[in-house]
Order: structure tokens, then sequence, then C-alpha cells
């Protein structure tokens, strides 16, 4: 998909939906992944996946951000703002980000990029002194493009899930 024209703005309540389905469809791409590492694996992805897809009661709790292209969803981003409940280990002054995701039909044209800076230009807007994320392993593509973009592995943040899975953190500071 060619994206000539993307506008990045704050979702509305009423595209809840349409903002899981680009979700969805840009974690798909780690389904078969995930099943192949074993059932328990496969357990805990898909109750992952079923918590990415409840847009609307992020919306209360944070800005969800969505990127618009020719009136279609193409990508997506949940903020955190300095203070918001997000992950265990940040503190009052680090703002967050959550689930970037940008559709398959939509990849290669800096969507993800944009998202991104959005969050960092968030984060100074509201006075954060580091902007901070959780990622994996297998999630190659979007820790490539924090690191490029200045984010520092954070290993004292790392989350560890009950299988071993390490849930990777990097910090941004500003």
């Amino acid at each position: 998909m060619a994206i000539i024209d993307v506008t990045i703005r704050d979702a509305r309540p009423d595209e809840a939906v349409a903002v899981a389905e680009v979700i969805d469809a840009a974690y798909s791409m780690y389904d078969e992944q995930q099943r192949a590492l074993g059932a328990e694996r496969w357990t805990l992805y898909r109750e992952y996946r079923e918590s990415m897809l409840n847009v609307a009661e992020r919306m209360e709790l944070a800005d969800v951000l969505v990127a618009e292209s020719g009136g279609r969803l193409v990508g997506t981003v949940t903020f955190y703002r300095p203070g918001e409940a997000y992950e265990e280990g940040w503190d009052d002054t680090v703002a967050g980000v959550r689930l970037l995701a940008v559709h398959p039909g939509a990849r290669g044209a800096g969507i993800g990029r944009r998202l991104t800076q959005e969050c960092i230009d968030r984060a100074l807007m509201f006075g954060a002194r580091a902007l901070g994320l959780h990622t994996t392993e297998f999630m190659a593509v979007a820790r490539e493009l924090y690191v490029r973009m200045g984010f520092i592995r954070t290993p004292e943040f790392d989350l560890v899930t009950d299988d071993g899975l390490v849930i990777e953190a990097y910090r941004l500071e500003l």
C-alpha cells in the first residue's frame, strides 16, 4: 500500500473496533511462531492478544492514537502520560508506549516511526523525563525502530512471564 498522506490523531471512541482490527491484523504475524513454542506459550500469547483488543477500556486510561490515510486507519499506538497506570517499574516521571501496530498493508511507509515520534512529542509536552516501553525478542522490527530512534535497552525494568519469556524494557531519556 503506497501511503501518500497520513494524519496522526487521537482515536475517537466510536473507532475502538476499527483500532482493534488494526491491532489484530498487525499482531497476527506472530501467531504461528507463538503456537509453535508450545501450549503454555500459546495460551499466554492468546490472553495477551485478547487484552490488546480491549481498546475501549484502554481509551479510558490513556491516549490511543491512530494513523489515518485515505479515510482508513492504518496504524495505532497507546500513549500513557507520566504518572498514568502503565507498567510496573516506571516512576511517575516516565511516559509510556504500548501496542504500536501498523496494518500489514501499510508497512514500510514510516507509519510506525511517525506514531512513535508523536509519543515522544507528547511525552515532552507533558513534562516526562523519559519515555518507556516493553517489547519482546520476537518483535524484531519494532525493537530495531526503537533503537534507531534512540531508545536504550534497560534490563533492570524487564518483566518475565511465568514461562520465562523476557519482556524487554527500553527507555528514551528526554
